[in-house]
């Protein structure tokens, strides 16, 4: 370089790099030093190095650094371990992710996610938060200890979601193996523990029917319009003495909630881990003791014969019924002031003639079938 600064101020001298090299830390003295990599030589200026360092010794200072995560990680464990989870009630509400964690775990776990500077409130990507948060919560234990596959956690440390993951994945596969696969994944509650929880809720619904004397859904709501659906269950029906058929019958209940009338939510299920494991409820007898019905051909018998009159009066108490129904949905709507439309309500005139001797099954029927109507209410 300098040669060139030479030659183009017009002095053609040639220099020698070794003396340059001497003269040069000969007059800055201490203020430099000489550098060798084996090919080339640096002359490496103090105060230049020195500023250089400072520079890049804050970036590499991995001390500090590792003394600043471990401050994280203490105040994090002491709100995860002070936190006060209350304990499964037999339901999960729409909020119960957010308010099972702590506000500073939360905001952790999506700082390290996506940035300080992102906002996931109400956002998709918030289920990921909260959910490695719950897990985390989940396996954080006051004490150090060997984590093996049959670590129990305690109930009182339990978020919604590993319950929630075992008690789903048990209802749709009924595998053990399934759920003791995610157990051991660190993502779902023991298997134990979700036959514990389904153990509690058969107890309180089972408790709830005898405090209410009466055997219904206790998802069904009070003061709703409310539709039974029956039907029958026939399973390989091949003959009457067929010892693997089945015959049963299904009931559906519907109801109707609206905006205006949401219906009267019933008293919630209250679990009692606390109970006898061996208490068992059991339904009312007319819900267990079915008589059994037999029917062998060589022991056939008929029913006994009723009289046309008394049959007649069976039937007009059944109109009556009918005619009670119809008089008081009729005075509803008019109250209410609203078009209602019921259609296919069955309203059966029958006449009967009197008669001095008894008349077959066959002209019976056919006198109810001729006198039978069809009633359209608007």
């Amino acid at each position: 370089m300098l040669q060139q600064l030479l030659t183009k101020r017009g002095v053609n001298i040639t220099t020698n790099k070794t003396r340059l090299k001497v003269r040069i830390l000969d007059h800055f003295s201490d203020q430099c030093q000489e550098q060798s990599d084996g090919k080339s030589v640096l002359i490496i200026f103090n105060k230049g190095m020195k500023k250089i360092l400072k520079d890049a010794l804050p970036s590499l200072d991995y001390n500090s650094e590792a003394l600043a995560m471990a401050k994280a990680v203490k105040i994090l464990r002491r709100e995860i371990l002070s936190w006060k989870l209350l304990p499964f009630s037999g339901q999960f509400p729409p909020d119960c992710q957010r308010t099972s964690l702590p506000t500073s775990l939360k905001l952790f776990v999506t700082n390290l996610l996506y940035g300080s500077s992102e906002r996931v409130q109400d956002d998709p990507k918030e289920q990921t938060s909260l959910s490695i948060a719950q897990l985390i919560y989940f396996q954080t234990r006051r004490h150090s200890s060997v984590v093996t596959a049959g670590t129990k956690h305690q109930k009182e440390r339990e978020p919604p979601l590993p319950l929630y993951l075992g008690l789903k994945v048990h209802t749709m596969m009924r595998s053990k193996e399934l759920v003791d696969v995610l157990y051991n994944l660190g993502i779902s509650v023991s298997y134990d523990r979700v036959l514990q929880v389904n153990h509690e809720l058969a107890q309180a619904v089972c408790k709830l029917f005898e405090d209410e004397k009466l055997v219904c859904s206790p998802n069904l709501r009070k003061r709703l319009f409310t539709v039974g659906v029956l039907d029958n269950t026939d399973h390989n029906p091949s003959a009457t003495t067929a010892t693997g058929s089945f015959h049963g019958t299904g009931i559906s209940i519907f109801q109707f909630p609206t905006v205006d009338k949401p219906g009267l939510a019933r008293a919630p299920l209250v679990l009692d881990s606390s109970s006898n494991p061996s208490l068992k409820y059991s339904l009312p007898d007319n819900y267990i003791n079915v008589p059994a019905v037999s029917c062998k051909p060589d022991k056939l018998t008929v029913s006994k014969y009723v009289e046309p009159n008394k049959i007649t009066s069976v039937l007009e108490e059944g109109k009556e019924s009918e005619g009670k129904w119809i008089r008081h949905s009729c005075g509803d709507m008019l109250e209410v002031g609203q078009n209602h439309r019921v259609a296919a309500t069955r309203v059966v005139q029958i006449k009967l003639p009197s008669c001095s001797k008894p008349q077959t099954l066959s002209t019976l029927s056919a006198n109810i079938q001729g006198n039978m109507n069809m009633g359209i209410i608007i």
